[in-house]
């Protein structure tokens, strides 16, 4: 308050360098306040409003019991893993920045789903991709309620892809489960 009042004599009295020194004081904090807002950062542009808790609203308004499960480690992508309960089985979620980050990372899961990037993954229960916005859901088993619920909220599994989905696009499905072009 002290600085603001010396700034103020100085402009009454006319003495010019202080009131430059002020001036451009006032000037640089309006820089840096400027450079550093969220509007023009293009990581926070793209960012869930709602985040987790918008996903677990969305499962709950598609009717699924939701619940969290902290007890879930360990993650085969580029951000770390959240667990939710959903119908019962435990879904993994791993939530980005941008709806393109995680296409990034979904691209990197192989059609069957064994693979992710260079990684190989032995499954305890048949996995089950799907994205929805910002994110990557991951359910290992084969409950039909969550499978259910997992398709009402986010649309078809991405991987592995289904037998069906496979022969619609003119390819067969080897009995491991990766599509082969015929």
């Amino acid at each position: 308050m002290a600085g603001y009042s010396i700034g103020i004599m100085a402009i009454w009295r006319g003495d010019w360098r202080l009131t430059m020194r002020y001036g451009l004081g006032l000037l640089t904090l309006s820089i840096a306040f400027t450079a550093c807002s969220t509007q023009d950062n293009p990581a926070a542009v793209n960012v869930p409003a709602a985040g987790l808790d918008g996903l677990v609203r969305t499962f709950r308004d598609a009717g699924a019991t939701v619940g969290s499960d902290p007890s879930v480690t360990g993650s085969p992508f580029s951000v770390p893993v959240q667990g939710i309960v959903v119908n019962g089985g435990t879904v993994r979620v791993f939530e980005y920045a941008t709806a393109g980050a995680a296409d990034q990372d979904a691209a990197q899961v192989s059609p069957n789903g064994s693979t992710i990037g260079l990684s190989q993954i032995h499954w305890v229960e048949p996995p089950h991709f799907y994205r929805k916005d910002a994110f990557i859901l991951l359910y290992l088993g084969g409950d039909a309620n969550v499978l259910a619920a997992m398709e009402r909220v986010c649309g078809p599994q991405f991987s592995p892809r289904t037998a069906s989905a496979g022969q619609a696009a003119g390819a067969a499905v080897d009995p491991g489960g990766e599509a082969v072009l015929s």
